[in-house]
């Protein structure tokens, strides 16, 4: 059974929130297997923690990477 969205938020909110350093959204779906549904719907997810004030993304020159 998948976890239902506010499940998914707070489980995304953890991991960026643990990691010590930023991570790629390809990193944040590799922690959560990778699954292809995952994939479409982790941009939205993280751009409600964005709007909510709970992560900040953080350019590269080469990518978009998210932290706590």
């Amino acid at each position: 059974m998948r976890p239902i969205l506010p499940e998914r938020i707070k489980a995304v909110a953890q991991l960026l929130g643990a990691s010590p350093a930023p991570l790629s959204l390809a990193q944040i779906a590799t922690h959560f297997g990778n699954g292809a549904s995952l994939k479409k719907s982790l941009p939205p997810l993280l751009q409600t923690l964005e709007a909510l004030g709970r992560v900040q993304r953080v350019y590269t020159a080469t990518t978009e990477l998210w932290r706590a």
